[in-house]
């Protein structure tokens, strides 16, 4: 039975994945530990500027450049460089990709944190909260805006469960240094799915997404059938 909100996405590489949404809760959450963080910070330097003599004015014009900071910076500088996660984020499993399930990018972040100001009106998450609720995959103002969405991350280890093809270590010099974040996003979500397909299109989907891995890994993936080559892939990035 399905408890989580989830969206089909269709990857550049024509695969359909499944991806589950976070939900209000969640997002409320995170956001929450987001803030305690930036709190933190704000009065830790409040109270840097302060143990060195600042006070009045100067030390009012400190404190409004760092709430500025700590309330638009943190989260584009975090979620452009750290995989669209801030620390909230990652603490409760979610991150922000865009609508075709690709990372996030600068401007993209830019544009949904800029647009936090208006979502967090009257209060705390208020219109945020609004809109969440009232759309399909569960964005606020600032997503809408931006071609994002939150998602809920899977367990980050595998389970391989009836379908362990076997091998216990990876091959030899096998090479995961030219995929990016998009071939792992694609082989965690064939490990986490592939228990709940038919075995017709559990082969077809894994010969998809192998397809567009196997180029990328050269000779280190020659031998491995499919499931096995997408495996290696979710270990070796693991590790």
């Amino acid at each position: 039975m399905q408890f989580e909100d989830t969206t089909r996405i269709d990857t550049p590489e024509g695969i359909s994945l499944e991806i589950a949404l976070a939900g209000l809760g969640s997002r409320f959450i995170a956001q929450a530990l987001d803030g305690l963080v930036k709190g933190g910070a704000v009065l830790g330097l409040s109270l840097i500027v302060a143990a060195f003599g600042g006070s009045g004015v100067a030390l009012q014009a400190i404190v409004a450049v760092g709430v500025f900071i700590s309330f638009f910076v943190y989260d584009i500088v975090f979620e452009t460089f750290w995989s669209g996660r801030t620390i909230g984020k990652r603490a409760t499993g979610l991150r922000v990709v865009s609508v075709d399930g690709g990372p996030v990018g600068f401007f993209s972040s830019a544009v949904r944190n800029l647009l936090r100001i208006v979502d967090v009106l009257p209060g705390p998450y208020g219109v945020a909260s609004i809109v969440i609720l009232g759309t399909k995959r569960n964005q606020r103002l600032g997503d809408l805006a931006a071609g994002t969405l939150v998602v809920r991350e899977r367990s980050q280890t595998p389970d391989f469960g009836r379908s362990r093809v076997g091998f216990r270590s990876l091959p030899a010099g096998f090479d995961v240094t030219g995929l990016t974040d998009e071939h792992l996003t694609l082989a965690r979500q064939y490990v986490a799915r592939r228990e709940d397909l038919d075995p017709d299109r559990r082969r077809q989907l894994a010969e998809q997404v192998a397809g567009t891995i196997r180029p990328l890994v050269g000779p280190t993936g020659d031998g491995l059938s499919a499931e096995a080559l997408i495996e290696s892939v979710v270990v070796a990035k693991d590790r």
